[in-house]
């Protein structure tokens, strides 16, 4: 028989935590890829900002004296990643006449 664990999260605290890390602040990279020619076109990262008062990269980050390191989230998330696909040529072989 295994001991009965001292404490465990209810499923709302885990979805509640599951929700806030994906909501604080990260970056976004998306990618172009123009079907017709192959050719892929990646756009400069971008920074999304969260709401939190609790991120120390939010534009809402608390102004008062507290202990940051200590009470706020100090890192990005992991970048979210896309590539649009798109049905047409890229750019560069439209000017060039393709």
């Amino acid at each position: 028989m295994q001991p009965a664990l001292t404490h465990s999260k209810t499923s709302q605290d885990i979805a509640l935590n599951e929700v806030l890390i994906r909501a604080m602040c990260h970056y976004r990279q998306v990618n172009y890829y123009y079907i017709k020619c192959g050719h892929s076109d990646p756009k400069e990262p971008e920074e999304i900002h969260c709401e939190y008062t609790s991120c120390k990269f939010s534009p809402n980050h608390r102004t008062d004296d507290h202990k940051c390191k200590e009470m706020c989230w100090q890192s990005h998330q992991f970048p979210q990643q896309f590539t649009r696909q798109i049905d047409a040529y890229c750019p560069a072989c439209v000017a060039s006449g393709q």
